[in-house]
């Protein structure tokens, strides 16, 4: 996935776009079809797209995609490959060498005429690909309504995102949801998941999934085309493991070279409600990267150590 589009930050886009008769608009010159790249094969498996070579896509659809007036308003040189129901961005390097993967425009609703177009880059790419979803089938209000939220839904899990003014720059250390719907993505349901077991004390699981998500992106923020290469692999499990007479509740996520696990300390000292905590470990038990916060104040982002920030950088750890 490239990261370029991220803006330095764990943006989470999610963008949607309603197709409609309007004029049919050519796509730009920079935009022709590339034919070959061994890149797409994670793309095209995790949202079952299959290729589109005569183009039987409308225009009109493809040019109101969210990523497709994303990559065109910007400066740099720019491609894409064409699905029957979508299509995958990419910048192009020196040699016409064809980047990561950038953004990607799902159509949903594919039996209307005019379907909807969901633009998916930054960390909700990077979830829907490292928990491996699958399709995604929906895009809006939950079936049951809650505050104005929005729903992803996929073939195999799904993501809930509270709108919100998070400002032209998402802080480092949110879950950042950005694109037609600015805010916070809340909860994050993955493959097998049917509800938290924790203590009724302890914050529910997939409301604290979205941070394990967060940290996992940031730590492989790398530029890295697959994340089958990357440092911490696609998601395989998810277990409770507390240890209540230690006074803790403790949720590890397993991925394929690494794991997360996700500790709630309802007697931390200095914190009314208890305090919380990410560590990311390699598949040796190495500790690699973490975060920490409070649990009683919203306002409170994670603070975190070992992540990538700024132009790739790493964010050093805290005194």
């Amino acid at each position: 996935m490239n990261r370029a589009l991220l803006f330095l930050v764990p943006a989470f886009v999610f963008a949607c776009t309603n197709s409609d008769p309007g004029a049919e608009v050519a796509a730009s010159n920079d935009s022709a079809d590339l034919v070959e790249s061994a890149s797409f094969d994670e793309i095209e498996s995790a949202f079952g797209f299959t290729k589109d070579p005569n183009r039987t896509r409308p225009e009109a659809v493809l040019t109101r995609g969210t990523c497709y007036k994303a990559m065109a308003a910007g400066t740099r040189e720019w491609n894409l490959r064409r699905y029957t129901r979508g299509a995958a961005f990419f910048y192009v390097g020196p040699g016409d060498e064809p980047g990561p993967i950038a953004c990607v425009d799902v159509d949903i609703d594919v039996g209307a005429q005019f379907p909807k177009v969901v633009g998916v880059a930054g960390l909700g790419l990077d979830v829907a690909l490292r928990f491996e979803l699958g399709k995604l089938h929906w895009f809006g209000p939950p079936q049951i309504p809650r505050d104005g939220m929005e729903y992803a839904g996929f073939e195999r899990g799904g993501m809930l995102v509270k709108p919100s003014d998070l400002g032209a720059t998402p802080r480092p250390n949110v879950a950042a949801f950005d694109g037609h719907i600015r805010g916070t993505l809340t909860e994050l349901w993955p493959p097998g998941y049917r509800g938290t077991h924790a203590a009724s004390s302890a914050p529910k699981i997939e409301t604290r999934l979205p941070g394990v998500a967060m940290l996992a992106y940031r730590y492989a923020n790398e530029a890295r085309a697959m994340i089958d290469v990357d440092p911490i692999g696609h998601f395989v499990s998810l277990a409770d493991e507390s240890v209540p007479a230690d006074d803790t509740w403790r949720w590890v996520a397993r991925f394929e070279t690494a794991r997360i696990d996700y500790a709630f300390h309802p007697s931390a000292p200095g914190a009314a409600e208890g305090a919380e905590s990410l560590s990311l470990f390699s598949a040796k038990g190495e500790a690699l990267a973490g975060c920490e916060r409070p649990v009683d104040a919203a306002a409170h982002d994670w603070e975190c150590w070992n992540v990538h920030g700024a132009a790739h950088a790493w964010e050093k750890a805290p005194n």
